[in-house]
């Protein structure tokens, strides 16, 4: 007998040498930005740019996903992002950096429409919690293993470019080999923010409140390290141990949530991450391994609300729905990762480096408070529905 995992076996496979080439893309670009001289306007720039496309990539990607289906889609998104790749060198200019970083950006939110749309759609209630953390699973590993190929070559060369677009490729075979039965195409085209926000309004506002909250501390942290006088490599550890804190808990998080009501689980999470991030306005009074433990304990809380968001979002709709929830949660993250840093540099600016993460505390008890009150007003999803859960003509 077939079991659930084997449904996204194949896109498995491809997240893990996408990711691997995303998560060195990432690194890779601000990287060589600051070596050719680019001024720190132009690469915040490049962080913010690449959201701003993934906007416009939530908008027009379930339209493609529609048109010629999934893994079509996958490959015309993967193609993109190895044009991309590969013009990075070619066109060594801060304006011209900016203009790729949005149009890879593009990419990524149709890649992650697919994804997050192929695995919701192969699920059922009673274990999308597990296949969700499966991916997330897959998605920490690979970034951790995309960020460690840095070192195997110059940054100024054109090889680390190379090797980024050839894993993009690569990511391209096991999705178009798959022999499982695509999900069901798109009931719509648009985004259906109001439709999402009925169905799933913990889910709505918990997207959008992560990516105020993760969005400021992948942009911001490195510079509250170095205010605080913390070396390259402590800074990476901490980075380090909080990846991994989220590649932990991944799975005995989405095992729970498939067992309790997912409104109750991203509650716990949510007040667990506000309590550690409260712990982490100590952060320059203590040791290394102690910073590094509240940084794996961040990621176990923090990284993984998401996951079980989409979950969530998912637990009343029917499959022809999963790729518009994925694309509109996507839609709500990327506009809180852009918002979020401004905000956040704004609050260290009054109130110190490590007020970060105080800011961060009172965007995940905003986001308790909603679960909370949502928990009181409505009963858990038991299974979806056509009839209960179809999307306005």
């Amino acid at each position: 007998m077939r079991t659930p995992y084997a449904a996204i076996a194949a896109i498995m496979l491809s997240v893990l040498a996408l990711i691997a080439g995303n998560a060195l893309h990432n690194t890779l670009v601000p990287l060589r930005g600051k070596l050719e001289g680019f001024s720190s306007f132009q690469l915040g720039l490049l962080g913010s740019v690449f959201f701003a496309g993934m906007l416009a990539g939530t908008m027009l990607g379930p339209a493609i996903i529609r048109r010629v289906g999934h893994v079509k889609a996958y490959g015309i998104f993967a193609a993109i992002a190895i044009i991309v790749a590969l013009a990075y060198p070619v066109f060594v200019d801060p304006a011209w950096w900016v203009v790729l970083r949005g149009v890879v950006g593009f990419a990524f939110a149709g890649l992650y429409g697919v994804i997050d749309g192929w695995v919701q759609g192969k699920a059922v209630n009673e274990y999308r919690g597990r296949l969700g953390s499966a991916y997330q699973f897959v998605h920490f590993v690979a970034v951790a293993a995309g960020q460690s190929l840095l070192p195997i070559a110059d940054p100024m060369s054109f090889t680390l470019f190379t090797l980024i677009a050839m894993l993009f490729a690569l990511s391209i075979i096991p999705f178009s080999l798959s022999r499982t039965e695509p999900p069901a195409l798109p009931e719509t085209a648009r985004l259906e923010l109001s439709w999402l926000f009925n169905n799933a309004p913990v889910s709505v506002v918990a997207s959008l409140c992560i990516g105020v909250a993760n969005g400021s501390f992948w942009s911001l942290f490195p510079v509250l390290g170095v205010t605080m006088g913390l070396t390259n490599g402590q800074i990476a550890s901490f980075l380090t141990a909080t990846i991994l804190g989220s590649a932990a808990a991944i799975w005995p998080i989405g095992r729970l949530s498939d067992r309790v009501d997912r409104r109750i689980v991203m509650a716990g999470l949510m007040f667990a991450a506000a309590s550690v991030e409260l712990m982490l306005m100590t952060f320059g009074s203590l040791p290394v391994w102690g910073m590094n433990i509240l940084g794996f304990m961040l990621g176990m809380v923090s990284m993984t609300i998401y996951s079980v968001a989409v979950a969530h979002a998912n637990d009343r709709a029917i499959a022809q729905q999963s790729v518009t929830i994925a694309s509109g949660l996507l839609f709500l993250y990327s506009i809180g990762a852009i918002a979020g840093p401004s905000i956040a540099a704004s609050v260290m600016d009054r109130f110190g480096p490590t007020s970060l993460f105080l800011f961060m505390a009172c965007i995940h008890a905003l986001a308790l408070a909603v679960a909370i009150l949502r928990i009181r007003q409505r009963p858990p999803a038991e299974a979806r529905t056509e009839s209960e859960n179809a999307m306005p003509p």
